[in-house]
């Protein structure tokens, strides 16, 4: 690690971390602040100690029923993306991934408020 840190070090000390948030003896945290604390400790274990693989981020963007959510369709060959003759149908972010990659590795201005689904097909892995 860059700054002399030991893995196993920084791995202990996420560990407790994530312990206290699950089981805090003297906070008491809301639910979703929970939830937000575990999805941080996730991202930063992901970001110090995962192997870092590069993973293509893809964006589609455009007006409503103009066939996106059927083009993931077809990349995926697999319905991983809702579609609708009815418009506008996706009304969030949608991030499809690979089950194997861990998206705590996304960047947050990627992942805020996005709907999570994950897929198998391991030509779009990364």
């Amino acid at each position: 690690m860059a700054d002399g840190l030991s893995r196993q070090v920084v791995e202990a000390a996420l560990e407790r971390l994530l312990e206290t948030i699950k089981a805090p003896r003297a906070l008491r945290l809301r639910a979703e602040d929970r939830v937000v604390l575990e999805q941080v400790v996730g991202r930063a274990h992901a970001q110090l100690l995962d192997t870092p693989e590069p993973i293509l981020t893809v964006v589609l963007a455009g007006g409503t029923g103009t066939g996106k959510s059927t083009l993931i369709n077809a990349l995926a060959q697999a319905s991983i993306a809702e579609v609708s003759p009815l418009r506008p149908t996706t009304t969030r972010p949608c991030i499809y991934h690979h089950c194997d990659v861990a998206v705590s590795s996304l960047p947050v201005e990627l992942t805020a408020g996005a709907v999570f689904v994950s897929h198998t097909r391991n030509a779009l892995r990364s």
